[in-house]
């Protein structure tokens, strides 16, 4: 919703498990990045430049920014988030966030103006990813996914 917000927190949470998961994502998009430049060797960004990502903060600058026309990561962060746009949905739309997801702040969906067509949904737990409130619900679906299914069911007719 809004990611100049987002990534402050993400910054914030690069300890712990925040470290392990950004890993995992930037090593995913170096790899994306080099193979971008290998089918288009003019893409607007140097190999060498890839050397020094370790964060989403520098790939954002180095690859996402340059290659979407963006001035830097700050602009893109800005232009691309959501949040100011939210008050001209016009079809149904449904937010669910966790409170307890230690990446992605809640207080942006929270406090974002939103148009009459906008449901918000903060479920209390859930995390980053998945929704997941017992282990049981990697199988079922957790309450998150049913809610969203409903949604459909009632908007979808």
């Amino acid at each position: 919703v809004d990611l100049v917000v987002g990534m402050r927190a993400f910054d914030d949470a690069r300890r712990g498990v925040g470290m392990v998961y950004e890993r995992l994502i930037v090593r995913s998009l170096l790899d994306k990045a080099r193979a971008l430049k290998r089918a288009v060797p003019d893409a607007p960004f140097h190999l060498a430049e890839l050397v020094e990502v370790r964060d989403l903060r520098a790939f954002d600058e180095a690859v996402t920014a340059p290659c979407n026309g963006f001035v830097d990561a700050h602009d893109y962060w800005t232009r691309v988030s959501v949040a100011p746009r939210l008050t001209d949905l016009t079809l149904p739309t449904l937010l669910i966030h966790a409170q307890d997801d230690n990446i992605v702040p809640v207080a942006p969906i929270t406090a974002a103006a939103v148009s009459r067509h906008v449901e918000r949904r903060v479920r209390p737990s859930g995390g980053h990813i998945g929704f997941v409130d017992d282990v049981r619900q990697l199988w079922t679906g957790s309450g998150a996914v049913r809610e969203a299914v409903d949604f459909l069911r009632t908007h979808l007719r």
